[in-house]
């Protein structure tokens, strides 16, 4: 892994797409988009922090990146650090990333949700958080679960805290049809209105897997223009959703893994980290609770065998116990599971 991989400072490292002028605006993300705005802009805004606190795939990255493109752009400097790969970060990356933040005027941590229950890692932020505190750098936090449910040091959770909040709400079906509009001017997708108010009403996991199914529709019809808009979109919802609600194993994985932000591959190998062995447990709750297919089948598809799922149950029901916000977690992705779809 190499140091670009743990932080961003240059602007040809951000995503090109994520810029305010593509972030698609609806009333559920309407304030948290003018005030990244007014940050990077550094018109008036109180304090120095923001907290952003959103679901998966609903823009944080999106607005984070747009923050440091958009202060790159005025010659100040940022720095931006991805909390997933913040906490497997090696010593000389991490002495790499405290010379980067000695000059930077912006600092965006997207993630700190990573952090729970990591205290050398908590231990490491809260240094670097009280650092650009004195110097009186912005500093941009997300999340996607809320600060009161995790896991934190009561210093670091103190300073968080008095950071301005804002959150970015799942969008409504007007919202979604924006996105569907914007998205598919941009690939030049040829898709009517009534196929656009269709796909804003299908129970899509977040946005990024919206991007998916536009992205496989364009494909489709780039390989076989002749076939009605209607069968395609049909076809390509064949492969997201079950048309009578029944989920597949793999769906359900993919879910869970998409939610974690954890490699599939790593799922189903031998690894014991708490990365991926949390998601395989929860993996397999839902599977049982939501398929009627046999412990035997759902713990073939990670490389696991019977007894191996029935101890990863056992164990997931004692961590419920004890664990609120795991018990939310799970009933997060219950919710976003439940429901299939009917035909276009």
């Amino acid at each position: 892994m190499t140091i670009i991989d743990i932080f961003k400072s240059r602007i040809d490292s951000l995503n090109p797409a994520f810029r305010f002028k593509n972030f698609v605006v609806g009333e559920e993300n309407s304030f948290v988009f003018w005030l990244t705005k007014m940050f990077a802009k550094d018109e008036q805004v109180y304090g120095k922090k923001i907290l952003i606190l959103a679901e998966t795939g609903l823009g944080k990255t999106h607005l984070t990146e747009s923050l440091c493109s958009a202060m790159a752009e005025t010659g100040k400097k940022f720095v931006y650090v991805d909390g997933n790969i913040f906490i497997s970060a090696k010593k000389e990356q991490l002495e790499e990333l405290q010379q980067k933040l000695l000059d930077c005027q912006a600092f965006v941590f997207d993630g700190i949700h990573f952090l729970k229950r990591d205290r050398k890692n908590q231990l490491l932020l809260l240094s670097i958080l009280k650092k650009l505190a004195e110097r009186k750098v912005k500093i941009v936090l997300t999340s996607s679960i809320f600060l009161e449910g995790l896991n934190l040091l009561e210093e670091l959770k103190s300073i968080i805290s008095s950071a301005l909040r804002t959150e970015i709400h799942f969008p409504n079906s007007q919202t979604i049809s924006k996105i569907i509009v914007s998205y598919a001017k941009h690939m030049k997708l040829p898709i009517s209105k009534d196929v656009i108010i269709y796909l804003a009403t299908i129970p899509i996991r977040d946005i990024r897997q919206l991007i998916g199914i536009l992205e496989n529709i364009k494909t489709r019809i780039n390989f076989c223009p002749e076939t009605p808009i209607k069968e395609t979109v049909n076809e390509v919802l064949g492969l997201y959703f079950s048309q009578k609600g029944e989920l597949t194993l793999k769906e359900i994985l993919e879910t869970v893994c998409a939610f974690f932000k954890a490699d599939i591959q790593m799922i189903k190998s031998k690894s014991r980290k708490k990365a991926y062995s949390l998601p395989r447990r929860i993996y397999f709750h839902l599977c049982k609770e939501l398929t009627a297919q046999p412990l035997k089948l759902i713990g073939r598809l990670v490389s696991r065998g019977h007894s191996t799922v029935i101890y990863s149950l056992d164990k997931l029901k004692e961590e419920t116990k004890k664990d609120p916000e795991l018990r939310e977690t799970i009933s997060s992705l219950e919710r976003r599971l439940k429901g299939g779809i009917s035909s276009f």
